[in-house]
This record gives C-alpha cells, sequence and structure tokens, in this order.
C-alpha cells in the first residue's frame, strides 16, 4: 500500500499511502473479522519462493449478499495471470461458500488493466460510475452469470491465503 505505482489508482488519501496509514487499514481489515461486515482480506504469494506479490478481498456492499472485490499486485508482477486467477477465486468462494448473489468490482476510469481483469473473471461492464467521489467503472457478475461461466484452472505458482 505504500507503493505509488501500486495505488495511483486507488483512492486513498496521502496519509493511506505511509506505513502508518498502512498498519492502519491492516488493523481497520482485522478489527472488522469481529463485526458482521467482516473485510475478507488475503495475500497473494509466490509459491515457490514463498514471497509476498500482492492482495485480494472483499466486503459486503449494500448487504452481506452482493460483495465488491479488490486486487492489487506489484508492478513486477502485472501480465502474469495472477490477478485474473486470484479474483476467479475469490467470485468461486464468494458463490459457493458464502453464496453471494452478486460480486462488483469498481476500478479507475484510467486503469485498462483492472478492467481487463474483471473482464476475464466473468464481469460484465456495468459502464462508468462515481465511487467514493472519482470517477470510474464499475464491472459486476450476478450468480447465475457466474454459474453460466467457465473459469480458469487452477495455477500450481501461486497461493492465496491469509
Amino acid at each position: 500500500m505504500t507503493n505509488n505505482v501500486v495505488t495511483q489508482y486507488l483512492n486513498f488519501l496521502p496519509a493511506q499511502r505511509t506505513e502508518e496509514g498502512a498498519e492502519d487499514l491492516l488493523d481497520q481489515v482485522m478489527d472488522s473479522y469481529g463485526t458482521d461486515r467482516p473485510i475478507f482480506s488475503l495475500v497473494i504469494a509466490e509459491k515457490a519462493k514463498n514471497r509476498f506479490i500482492g492482495s485480494c478481498g472483499f466486503t459486503p456492499l449494500d448487504d452481506e449478499k452482493n460483495l465488491e472485490c479488490y486486487y492489487a499486485l506489484l508492478p513486477e508482477y502485472w501480465g502474469r495471470g495472477y490477478a485474473t486467477e486470484a479474483v476467479s477465486k475469490l467470485i468461486e468462494y464468494a458463490f459457493e461458500m458464502l453464496d453471494a448473489s452478486s460480486v462488483s468490482a469498481y476500478t479507475s476510469i484510467k486503469n485498462r488493466r483492472a478492467w481487463g481483469v474483471a473482464q476475464r473473471c466473468g464481469m460484465k461492464d456495468m459502464g462508468p460510475v462515481r465511487y467514493r467521489k472519482l470517477p470510474g467503472k464499475k464491472f459486476s457478475i450476478t450468480r447465475v452469470e457466474y454459474l453460466n461461466c467457465s473459469f480458469l484452472n487452477g495455477r500450481d505458482d501461486v497461493y492465496f491465503g491469509y
């Protein structure tokens, strides 16, 4: 969260892009686990080297059946399919384990890479939106759409976990 390239399209305040801001965000995530609206947050790691390469997760939107997913990778891992695999697994978990009604992703209007990830995971482009006061795009997939999609086969060079 302190990497300016990674966070360039995220809706973070400057104070949130510092070590202290990242620690505060982690504390908020951890504190959410004891609430009725937890933030589901995972690490994405390169399996062979047990190296952190990014994070992903989701949080409830209007109710616990509609979820917003998020994903971010270190730049040196972009373009390798890791984000697509992570988001596809999030979607699978949301529908198969949490009985979600929909999963959405809100992206910066400028972040075409994030658009591609969402679309490769079966999400439909719902068009432009204003999200947390910034122009963006919304992508979404419903349970019915998920059940009619084919997803990537699992990768064995990355793992997803806490």
